[in-house]
């Protein structure tokens, strides 16, 4: 639906995907190791989640997210469908963004999502506890992809949906009954 007062921003209204600790030692040295691989370099882990059908892994703020050249390949040898990945990192292409990520699925075809909707379901109440951002109010976020892209997100804990709003062009409009 469009955004009342948006600016032409439209809303998709989504389930919030549950989050689970990784705690493996073994899982998570791998996922490090993987993670490094692509990025080809060292790259601080500080944090992993299983997200429904995503990985969801936080690099240290000090590792270029934006600026990275990812080689997708070494995602494969991760049993996900697509991985997250998410820093706190301050952008210049969106100053107010609380957080950026970058969306890679190789095993699914795509190399890098753009802008990835459904990734936000779990980005947004995992950034919301992490930066003690109450439920109910707008995060700013940044995909940091090659395109690149704004959101606005909104957790509605209470309800477990997750608002998320930004520019686009529609290009079909349509109800689904199941």
């Amino acid at each position: 639906k469009k955004v009342p007062g948006g600016a032409g921003k439209i809303e998709l209204d989504f389930p919030v995907t549950t989050l689970e600790d990784l705690t493996s030692a073994d899982e998570l040295a791998r996922v490090s190791e993987v993670v490094s691989a692509a990025a080809g370099g060292s790259v601080s882990v500080r944090g992993v989640r299983k997200a429904g059908l995503f990985l969801l892994v936080q690099v240290d703020p000090s590792f270029d997210l934006e600026g990275a050249v990812v080689d997708v390949s070494p995602f494969n040898a991760l049993p996900f469908g697509a991985i997250i990945v998410t820093s706190s990192r301050r952008t210049s292409f969106r100053p107010g963004a609380r957080f950026m990520s970058r969306v890679f699925a190789p095993q699914s075809g795509v190399a890098e999502d753009p802008v990835c909707g459904s990734a936000h379901c779990a980005l947004a109440p995992y950034w919301s506890q992490a930066l003690n951002i109450p439920p109910g109010e707008v995060i700013e976020a940044r995909m940091a992809s090659k395109r690149g892209g704004d959101l606005d997100l909104i957790w509605e804990k209470e309800s477990g949906r997750v608002r998320i709003q930004g520019s686009a062009v529609i290009t079909m409009r349509g109800e689904m009954y199941l």
